[in-house]
């Protein structure tokens, strides 16, 4: 989550853009959690694939959630989204 944050305050919101960081974290049935951090800033770049960028980031993000036995996506939705779906252990 905080790489999304910082992601999204160094790139979507240049040239002292306002903009805004939504955070979410819901249950998705009895054993899954689905964590979306999104914002409303200028979006991915044109052509833009995951798994072509070399980003540290990216990296952290993607291998947490293989961590968690999760599922990493990353979209351009009026803005960046990023959604982590994950197993809850009990």
């Amino acid at each position: 989550m905080t790489e999304s944050i910082v992601n999204a305050i160094k790139y979507a919101f240049i040239n002292d853009n306002k903009g805004s960081v939504d955070i979410q974290l819901a249950r998705d049935g009895e054993h899954h959690v689905i964590l979306k951090v999104s914002d409303n800033g200028i979006g991915l770049p044109e052509g833009f694939h995951a798994s072509d960028r070399s980003s540290l980031g990216l990296d952290l993000m993607q291998g947490l959630a293989k961590q968690l036995n999760g599922k990493f996506h990353i979209a351009d939705n009026g803005g960046v989204q990023i959604t982590m779906r994950f197993l809850v252990l009990k």
